[in-house]
This record gives C-alpha cells, structure tokens and sequence, in this order.
C-alpha cells in the first residue's frame, strides 16, 4: 500500500489549482488504470446539464446521482448499468465519483479490479476532488482580482471626474481675474483713447495679464496631461547638477547659497528624465522664491539606510516656510500662496514621482524653512547606458 501511494503520489506531482479541470480528468485517468492494473478506463464529464462519456451524451436522472452521495468507490449497479451506454454494460465497471465543493463532477469509470485496490482508489478520489476544489477557488480568485481592479478603475474615474470639477472651478477663478482687468480697460478705452499715458497703461497691463493666462493654461496641460513616463536608466547626481546648472545665475542674483550632499556611488533609479527635472526644477523654483531675500537650500540623496531599495532626496531652505493652516492644501490643484501662481507646480510633481513609484511629502515651519522629501525605488543593476 505504502509503495502505491508513493506512485500516485509521484504521479500526481506537477499538478497544481493553475491546471484546467479537463487537464486534471486526463491526468487522473491513467494513473489510476496505472495502479489498479484496470483494462479498460472511461472519464464520465459533466457539461451544464448533460453528462458526456466518450462521444455519448447522457441525461442523468437525479436518482442516480443520489447513488454517487457519500461514496468514493462503488460497484456498477442496474441503476448505473440503465443509465451507461450499452458498450459499457458491464457489472465489473468500478465508478471513482469526483468531486467540486461537495458537488459531484465527474466520474472514473475502470473495469473491475481487485478489491484490495478500492482504499488506493479512494485516496486517489479524494485527492482529485481537492484539486477540483483548488482549481475552483483560483478561478474565483482570479474572478475576484479582476472584479477588484474593475472597482479601482471606477474609483478612479470617479476620483478623476471629481477633480475634474474642482480642477475646472479652480482654472474658472485663475482666468476671471486677468478677463475682468482686461473687460474694465477694454470699456475704458473709448473714452480714454486719445490719453497717451492711458494707452500704454493698458497696453502694459493687458500683455501681463495675457501672458498670466497662458501661464495658467499651461500649467493646467502639464497638470493634465497623462502620459505615461517613459522609463530609462537614470543616475540622481548627474540629473540633479544638469538642474542646478540652469539655476547658476538666478541662485547667484538672489544671494543664495546651495549646498549638495549626494552619496559620490551612482544612485540609480528607472525614470522619465524630463518628467523628473520637471519635478525638481519646480521644487527648487520654490524655494527660490520663498527666499527673495538669500538664503540657503541644502540638497541632500542618498539610499535609504531602513530600505535599501530606495532613494530618498531632501531638498530643504531656509525660506519662508508654510503657514500650519495651509499644509494640508499644498497638493490640492490651485491651491497657491503666492500672488502669481498657479498652485499647480506641486499636484503635478506628486502625480510624477507617484507614477516613478515613488512618494513625496512636504515638511515645514513658518518662517523658518520647508523640506520636501522625496523617495524613489533604487536600480541596483549596472547600467549600459545612463539617461541623459
């Protein structure tokens, strides 16, 4: 006994819930002819209503499955010899019924063996049946997971749609603005045409505020744009100096000190390189600004010690700093402290670094400092060639 069970055992080895039921029937059948030494070997299928053996189609009469209940190995019998076609009219037949969560479907049909076999068989049917049971829970599992993700894509779209309407009454306020100084100096204008001073006044003021809606509009497109980032091996100290570069005579205008304190191993990371200087160009834009009188912005990256598959940047200033009421705004579209902006700079960089995989958080007190952190997953693989 013992020696068999090893072979169904070993027989069976390979099979797992990812194999279709109809694999699993073609599967058992052999072994067990295998083990019992059967002649003769049938698989009895079960398909919506009928029942199917060979290229015979059976009705069941719910009697006979009464036959089945409870039972694992059982002699043919009139009833089952009525129902069987009439090639296999054999009272010798054994029947090894199969079960899916306590329901019968299907059935092994040998020509009698010995007697001494039918606690092998029943073994070999129980087993079966957990399989059945296991390939049943991973289609209902699979069926959960994509019913899953069809929720997640209608929340988003809910939460888009949502945003949508914030995004387009904050883009409705931003433009009203510049359109109502535009609407007053338009009306003016006949009756101040032939005012020189009036005519370059509103010629001035029209143009700046012209140009402070396509400012508007095209922070919205960026905002709203949805590409996908366009990944490539990208090293954070070769961008991050290539950024600060550009900034050179701004920072030296504005009196400001930058202080870079990048790990000197290549820190990499897989991402859109234009999306992420994006990101850091506005992120340095900021504090700039927050420090109209100097100051110090400290540029710190290194792999995460607690998480060494990440990087985490921190680029901190002694600015202004952010108001505790309004910290928990800074990401909301719109939502902007300054007299010119936009408030769209950091939605979009927490869009970019949340499609990298990453996440960013922002840390500051009045009139002292902010710190934005950063954290990126890390590449440990030897690049062939850096994003540039």
């Amino acid at each position: 006994m013992a020696k068999s069970l090893n072979k169904l055992l070993s027989s069976l080895e390979g099979l797992s819930s990812h194999c279709i039921s109809e694999d699993l029937l073609e599967r058992i059948l052999p072994v067990a002819m295998e083990l019992t030494g059967a002649e003769e070997g049938h698989i009895l299928k079960r398909e919506n209503d009928l029942w199917k053996i060979g290229n015979f189609f059976l009705s069941m009469d719910p009697g006979i499955v009464d036959l089945f209940k409870g039972k694992r190995v059982f002699p043919c019998d009139d009833p089952l010899m009525n129902f069987l076609p009439v090639p296999l009219h054999n009272r010798n037949n054994l029947f090894i019924p199969l079960y899916k969560d306590k329901e019968l479907f299907s059935a092994l049909i040998l020509k009698r063996v010995n007697q001494t076999q039918y606690d092998l068989l029943h073994l070999l049917s129980l087993i079966a049946s957990l399989y059945l049971k296991n390939i049943a829970l991973s289609y209902r599992l699979k069926e959960m997971e994509n019913y899953n993700e069809k929720l997640k894509l209608q929340r988003e779209t809910a939460e888009r749609f949502l945003q949508l309407g914030t995004i387009a009454a904050g883009l409705a306020h931003e433009i009203k603005n510049p359109l109502v100084s535009i609407k007053t100096l338009a009306e003016l204008l006949p009756f101040k045409f032939k005012d020189k001073e009036f005519r370059e006044q509103f010629a001035t003021i029209v143009l700046g505020e012209i140009e402070h809606i396509e400012h508007i509009v095209a922070d919205f497109l960026d905002f709203a744009k949805s590409s996908e980032p366009k990944f490539a091996l990208v090293e954070i100290g070769e961008f991050m100096d290539e950024t600060l570069d550009k900034l050179t005579s701004q920072f030296k205008q504005r009196n400001i000190e930058i202080h870079r304190d990048i790990n000197n191993t290549p820190l990499l990371i897989k991402g859109d390189l234009s999306q992420l200087k994006q990101v850091f160009l506005n992120v340095l834009l900021n504090s700039m600004e927050a420090m109209p009188e100097g100051g110090n912005i400290s540029i710190y990256a290194r792999r995460e010690l607690s998480s060494p598959g990440k990087v985490i940047i921190k680029i901190s200033d002694t600015g202004r700093g952010i108001k505790e009421e309004d910290k928990k705004h800074i990401f909301e579209p719109f939502f902007t402290t300054k007299g010119n902006g936009t408030g769209l700079g950091l939605p979009i960089c927490k869009r970019i670094i949340e499609s990298h995989g990453g996440h960013i958080e922002v840390e500051s007190t009045y009139m002292e400092g902010t710190t934005i952190t950063i954290t990126l997953p890390f590449w440990d693989k030897t690049p062939t060639k850096i994003g540039t």
